[in-house]
Parts: C-alpha cells; structure tokens; sequence
C-alpha cells in the first residue's frame, strides 16, 4: 500500500470521505495499481515497488484502516503531505 496517498491530497479532496465510508471486510476493487471501493472511488494505490503475483488475483478486502501522520517521513525523498492527518487502509489481497 502506499501509505501516503491520501495524504498527498487536500482535506477537500474525495479520497478522505470514500475511506471515511469504508469498513474492515469491505471488498475493493484493483484497477491497475487504483484500489477502488463499490462505487469506482480511488481509495488508494498500492505502492510502486509492489509486484503482483503471476497468480490470478481472487479479491482485495480491507483489513485496518489507521490514522497516519507525517512524522518521520523524509523531505527530500517524499512528496509533502497535504494534511496534518489522514486515514488509510491497509488490504488483504487473495490469490487463487
């Protein structure tokens, strides 16, 4: 997951109130590397280094949703956040 997307983004942007709405167990979509929610919102991305299995991918669950908050990210290597805090998921994904 990349941890900070939401983050990157203002506190008006759609992203906070789609994960705000989502809850442990609900299932998303992966389009490309956009993690999608029922309704097609990006909700969050995986991370860049992630690399998908060769296995066909059964389905994409959340697992946690957690408050982050930008300390100890680092500066020069990290696009700023746009938000003091922001919620994020982390997901189970199943393969067959």
């Amino acid at each position: 997951m990349d941890l900070g997307y939401a983050g990157r983004r203002a506190a008006q942007h759609p992203v906070h109130a789609a994960i705000a709405r989502l809850g442990v167990g609900d299932a998303l979509d992966l389009v490309e590397c956009d993690l999608r929610d029922g309704a097609g919102r990006v909700v969050g991305r995986l991370a860049k280094g992630y690399a998908l299995s060769d296995r066909t991918l059964a389905g994409v669950k959340v697992s946690a949703i957690v408050v982050r908050k930008p300390q100890g990210q680092e500066e020069q290597t990290r696009a700023r956040p746009k938000v003091d805090q922001w919620e994020t998921m982390l997901c189970d994904l199943t393969f067959e």
